[in-house]
C-alpha cells in the first residue's frame, strides 16, 4: 500500500508530472502510487488554484477624476462612474486567465 503524502508532496509530484510531459500512467509507473492517485491530486491542485483569491491593483486615475485604472497583467482598464459591475468582473476574470 502506498504511503500517505502531504499536500506539499502531492503538489510537487503534480508539478514534476506536468513538467515531464508524460502520461499519468507512464509517470506513476516508476513511483509508488497509481495514475488515478496522481490524477486525483492534480484535480485537487486545480480546485485549490481556482479558489485562490485574485487581487488587482486599483488606483485613482487623477485627483480630479472619479475614474479608476484597473491593471490585470499588462492590460490597463479605465473604469468610470456608472460602469457595469458584472462586465468588469467578466473582463477582469478573462484577463486573469491569460496571465
Amino acid at each position: 500500500m502506498a504511503r500517505a503524502r502531504s499536500k506539499n508532496e502531492r503538489l510537487r509530484e503534480v508539478e514534476l508530472w506536468h513538467a515531464s510531459g508524460e502520461s499519468a500512467l507512464h509517470f506513476s509507473s516508476s513511483r509508488d502510487y497509481s495514475d488515478s492517485s496522481l490524477a486525483r491530486w492534480a484535480a485537487g491542485v486545480r480546485r485549490a488554484e481556482a479558489n485562490e483569491p485574485r487581487f488587482v491593483r486599483l488606483e485613482v486615475a487623477s485627483e480630479e477624476s472619479s475614474a479608476l485604472v484597473v491593471e490585470v497583467g499588462s492590460a490597463r482598464l479605465l473604469v468610470g462612474p456608472g460602469f457595469d459591475r458584472q462586465l468588469l468582473r467578466d473582463v477582469v476574470a478573462a484577463l486573469a486567465e491569460q496571465t
